[in-house]
């Protein structure tokens, strides 16, 4: 198995909660307490470098905040339905999607 494939594996957030990685505004505790754990990881060059590759929008990547869900990036296409970025874009965006497991209906 290829070094980059098995990263995942290696991350010390494996088995973590995954909302704990997108924590809303910058500079929260929360977010502060996202890029803590990524510090002690030893995988977070190709965890960020994944999360760049797929298009991921939002959430804490290899210990970075990466924020484009408001503002988007020109020529970039939207993460496809079922990643980490899709459905925190759908969360923002109030959108039902049965792809990512988001339910919307029960918020209104």
């Amino acid at each position: 198995m290829n070094v980059d494939e098995d990263w995942p594996r290696r991350a010390v957030c494996r088995g973590m909660d995954p909302e704990l990685f997108f924590p809303g505004e910058k500079d929260t505790p929360a977010q502060r307490a996202a890029i803590a754990i990524c510090q002690r990881c030893p995988v977070r060059e190709p965890c960020l470098a994944s999360a760049k590759r797929s298009g991921v929008t939002y959430g804490v990547f290899g210990g970075v905040f990466i924020n484009h869900v408001m503002t988007g990036r020109p020529g970039r296409p939207e993460a496809p339905c079922g990643t980490s970025g899709a459905r925190m874009r759908h969360r923002n965006r109030g959108e039902t999607c049965r792809t990512c497991g988001i339910d919307q209906t029960a918020r209104r």
